[in-house]
């Protein structure tokens, strides 16, 4: 509780300093917490823009009529297919949406406000999600899908891990390094077919963690994994191909239950024959 409180007075200090501003529309935001705010205090959106982000959170599936995170469809060829996979909204890139814009903010910008404000989100849904499974989050490690070199150069972070760790500090649950990217590009320009090659050619399961304590200097995958659920975290799902992959690297490894917890998937249009077109 103390260290809470410290922590919430330098990130007030550090408001008063830089004034926040939304991640959507740039309105300049309040310091200060408001009754309505999340448990870190500060919202990262104004009150227009936090409108419009939870209409879009209850926009419906031209598939199935259910919103994000009721809804299950998944590309067909996608072997990952799981009983309810946790997601916000639906993505539509390039656009000038109030979650379009806070994705961005999330990809390319470090952002307490937004990585607090997303992983606050999430781990409602993800919540619900294990409850209904009776999964006890103890028995859970959070992971995430290391961003590619060039990015993480680009950018000077990796948005999937710090997800991450705000998600699992919130839970009080663990969290680990499960996976490694070695080289490829990014997939965003890729069909699902080179994402699919672009992704078992980079993307691996961490089969030696190192551990923080010099006596221990690694620790075994399987030793993680061992009567544990693994949750990925991921920002967006677009032809599922990665995700897809890692799975594949994490039940090779050991891991019994998978679970996606994306904040965004990019909605699948079916046809008359239900055949996907992502």
């Amino acid at each position: 509780m103390k260290e809470r409180s410290i922590n919430s007075f330098f990130a007030l200090l550090s408001r008063l300093v830089c004034v926040p501003k939304c991640a959507s529309c740039n309105e300049r935001l309040s310091p200060f917490a408001r009754g309505d705010s999340l448990d870190h205090g500060y919202p990262c959106l104004c009150d227009k823009c936090m409108e419009k982000w939870q209409k879009a959170c209850l926009q419906m599936c031209h598939t199935c009529s259910g919103i994000a995170s009721k809804c299950t469809c998944m590309p067909k060829k996608n072997l990952f297919v799981q009983p309810s996979i946790p997601s916000l909204f639906f993505y539509h890139p390039d656009t000038a949406r109030a979650e379009s814009k806070v994705i961005y903010t999330l990809k390319h910008k470090n952002s307490r406000d937004v990585f607090e404000f997303i992983s606050e989100e999430l781990c409602k849904k993800l919540e619900d999600l294990l409850d209904e499974l009776e999964i006890n989050i103890a028995d859970c490690v959070l992971t995430y899908i290391p961003r590619t070199r060039k990015a993480l150069i680009k950018n000077g972070f990796d948005q999937g891990e710090m997800l991450c760790f705000a998600m699992s500090r919130r839970l009080g649950a663990i969290s680990a390094p499960l996976l490694l990217r070695r080289g490829g590009v990014e997939q965003k320009k890729l069909t699902r077919a080179e994402r699919k090659k672009n992704a078992e050619k980079t993307i691996f399961a961490n089969t030696e963690l190192r551990g923080a304590d010099s006596k221990l200097p690694y620790v075994y995958l399987s030793e993680i994994l061992e009567k544990k659920t693994v949750i990925l975290v991921e920002d967006v799902i677009t032809t599922g191909a990665t995700v897809e992959r890692a799975i594949k690297c994490l039940k090779s490894a050991g891991a019994g239950v998978v679970l996606v917890c994306a904040v965004a998937r990019c909605e699948v249009a079916t046809d008359k024959k239900g055949q996907s077109h992502k």
